[in-house]
This record gives structure tokens, C-alpha cells and sequence, in this order.
């Protein structure tokens, strides 16, 4: 899972680097662009060949509201903190992405919730926001959020998971179809997926960081969910590696003895010439 980042870079594509501008500066080749009250229209000015570009808005933070399905759950505190300090010295280096609500008479946020956060920690009274103006359908939005926080921030691995489940019965995808619109393997999206068949206490750890997401899948593909949480256990009290709970569910598996745990050992000297072994 460790590509997942640069693998939805691949998948940015033209919708999102479009919502933020990119391409819209530019005329027509050879076309003279009028700048501002003062600059010569065919001249080579400073505004030649810029447009303003209309999407761009600065919107009062109060009506802005988060979009309640996003797929992020968890914001660290620290992090907002860090990022609103970096909002007051340097500002806001892209804005964030909105789209108008009708019902609830307010703008909700399509990516860049954290921004929001630390503008408002900051006391910003308004942010800059490019607006959707088109219609976006609930599976568009989810995959713009679901790849906006995989590329800033990664999500926890069960956000991550939930997320794909959610894309693929929105659109009644396989995991492969979910792979090839997001230009990732079935097989790592068959990885997240595992994850949220597991117990709760191995999700639990896999949530506290006490269990990687890979080594989670492998304990996944046992059977019985008393074996996941034993081989969980094992794993965070003894520190396999996923190399060694993958022997360990073919040994459960084939009914064969569970190997023990391989340790490396290191020896070496002081200078005084103690000798200590680490285990």
C-alpha cells in the first residue's frame, strides 16, 4: 500500500487540475489579450495572454461547511496548528475546492477540509475556493476527496478502506473496476478491503498504528476470527513481520506447527570491552 500516493498522483487528471485553473490562462494562439486600464492590448505586457478566471472566489468562512461524507474522519490537532501557523506567515497556497448546496443554503466542502480547519483556527474571516460549477454526482465527489487526501495526507488505512467500499457499492464496481479508475492493482484494493472483514480488536490495533495495514491483510486470510485475533496478538506482543504471519496463517492453514518467531541477534564491543548481544 505504500504506492497508493503515487499511483492516485496518476489519477489527479484533468478534472481536479482543471477546477483549479490550470490551461484557463491562455487564448487562443496569436490572439491579443487586453490587460488591465493603462497596458497596450498587443503589446507584450505583463497581463498578455491572462484572463481572470471565473471560478475563483474569496467565500466568508461561515458559509462554508464540511461535507459530512468525506471520507477523512480523523484530523489531528497538531497538524491543523502547524498548518494555520503556516496560513498566517505564507497563506493559503491553493484553495479550496467548493461546491454550492442548495438545501442547506451553504458551500460544501469537495477537498480541503484541513485547510478550512486551519483558516479557521487562524481567524480568517473569508478563504480563496475555486467553485464547481458543474454537477458532481455523490461517487464524483468521493473520489475527488478520497484522492485530494491520499496525495496531502494519507488517510488511516480503515478510512482508506471504508472509502473504496463506499465508491464501489455507489457504482457496483468490482474491486478491479475500482482499481483501473484509480489506477491501482485489484489486489491493493482487495488489501484494503480485508481490512474491514477483520475483528474489531485487530482493527482497533491496525487503527493505532500497532499492526500494518499488509501485515493486517495477511491475518485477514485466515478463517476464524479467534485465529485473526490470537495471530493479531502475536503480532503486536512479539513484533512479527509480515513475512512471518504469512508463514504463520499457511502453517494454520495446512494444520502444520506454527513457527516460532526467527530473532536476529548483533554482538559487538565497548571500548572498555564489554561485550553486549542484542536480541
Amino acid at each position: 500500500m505504500s504506492s497508493t500516493k503515487d499511483k492516485l498522483t496518476e489519477r489527479l487528471g484533468d478534472r481536479m487540475r482543471a477546477s483549479m485553473g490550470a490551461g484557463e490562462s491562455a487564448g487562443p494562439a496569436g490572439s491579443p489579450m487586453s490587460g488591465p486600464p493603462g497596458t497596450a492590448g498587443g503589446g507584450a505586457g505583463k497581463y498578455d495572454g491572462v484572463k481572470a478566471f471565473r471560478d475563483a472566489r474569496l467565500i466568508a468562512i461561515d458559509k462554508l461547511v464540511p461535507d459530512p461524507d468525506q471520507p477523512r474522519k480523523v484530523f489531528s490537532d497538531e497538524a491543523i496548528d502547524r498548518l494555520a501557523d503556516s496560513l498566517r506567515s505564507r497563506g493559503m497556497l491553493q484553495p479550496i475546492r467548493a461546491r454550492w448546496d442548495a438545501d442547506l443554503g451553504r458551500w460544501v466542502i469537495v477537498a480541503g477540509e484541513r485547510r478550512f480547519r486551519a483558516a479557521r483556527r487562524a481567524g480568517w474571516p473569508e478563504v480563496p475556493c475555486v467553485t464547481v460549477e458543474a454537477a458532481m454526482s455523490d461517487s464524483e465527489v468521493l473520489q475527488d476527496q478520497l484522492i485530494e487526501n491520499c496525495l496531502r495526507e494519507d488517510l488511516q488505512p480503515l478510512e482508506q478502506a471504508a472509502a473504496f467500499k463506499a465508491l464501489m457499492d455507489a457504482n457496483d464496481w468490482s474491486a478491479r473496476r475500482r482499481g483501473e479508475e484509480l489506477h491501482l492493482s485489484h489486489q491493493t484494493i482487495g488489501r484494503f478491503l480485508a481490512l474491514l472483514e477483520l475483528p474489531n480488536v485487530v482493527r482497533q490495533k491496525v487503527a493505532d498504528g500497532m499492526i500494518a495495514p499488509r501485515t493486517a491483510a495477511e491475518i485477514a486470510a485466515l478463517d476464524n476470527p479467534d485465529d485473526q485475533v490470537t495471530l493479531a496478538e502475536r503480532v503486536s506482543t512479539e513484533r512479527l513481520t509480515r513475512d512471518q504471519v504469512e508463514a504463520a496463517v499457511k502453517a494454520k492453514k495446512a494444520g502444520t506447527a506454527v513457527p516460532p518467531p526467527t530473532r536476529a541477534k548483533e554482538e559487538f564491543r565497548l571500548d572498555d570491552g564489554t561485550r553486549i548481544t542484542i536480541i
